[in-house]
């Protein structure tokens, strides 16, 4: 298919059929090549299909536990797993660290603009993980940095690297995806790293804050997510 001009695309929208509109989009307007759009399908159902099994995974078990616990037993362990999310993040160096030792001025220059394109999220819950990044950050807090979180967090930054137009960029392990040795490497340590995650580090149930009352009671619940 050739490339076409804004014109001439308009008016094959209107005559396409519903398998040629893909081919308008990638090829007419995107000019991608086969194998770029290859890619692209690959890396974007990839992280697809990774944020629903991580997704899957932070909110299932809880589906199945209040069928074990009283809600306001479970409520209370969200609650606690909310202030232990959010207390990790609390901990990452704030902009005034980052900032210690710049001129004054300068300091100043780049607060007006992380102010001016950033919003500040002040909390995470595990109720309301809206984005691909706030979920692999609540799985990295619970599970600690495992093999799953670290594929999570690399398939995380092709999809934002996907997303800025730099697809003929793409790597894995220094190999560029558009070969197929590359996509089939990083699918096969995916699917290898989720069938066998490594809950050994997780941090989740000894450094949460509980009430003695609620203690053993409260531990079986996160000890059923882990």
């Amino acid at each position: 298919m050739g490339h076409f001009g804004v014109d001439e695309i308009k008016k094959l929208l209107a005559q396409t059929s519903d398998e040629k509109l893909n081919e308008i989009l990638t090829k007419g307007v995107l000019r991608l090549s086969d194998n770029e759009i290859d890619t692209l399908m690959f890396v974007f159902c990839l992280c697809y299909k990774a944020e629903l099994d991580i997704e899957a995974v932070l909110t299932v078990p809880w589906s199945k536990l209040a069928q074990k616990f009283s809600a306001e037993t479970i409520t209370r362990a969200k609650e606690i797993l909310n202030v232990f999310l959010l207390r990790e993040k609390e901990s990452e160096p704030t902009l005034d660290d980052a900032l210690r030792g710049v001129d004054l001025e300068k300091a100043n220059e780049i607060r007006k603009v992380v102010t001016a394109k950033y919003r500040i999220k002040n909390s995470i819950q595990i109720d309301r993980l809206d984005t691909f990044g706030e979920k692999i950050r609540a799985y990295s807090t619970m599970f600690s940095s495992n093999n799953v979180a670290d594929i999570l967090g690399i398939l995380k930054d092709l999809r934002d690297d996907l997303s800025h137009g730099r697809i003929k960029k793409l790597k894995y392990n220094g190999v560029l995806l558009n070969e197929r040795s590359a996509k089939e490497q990083i699918l096969s340590d995916y699917l290898t790293a989720v069938s066998n995650p490594d809950h050994g580090k997780s941090r989740l149930i000894d450094e949460l804050k509980l009430l003695p009352e609620e203690s053993e009671e409260i531990k079986r619940i996160f000890a059923s997510l882990v």
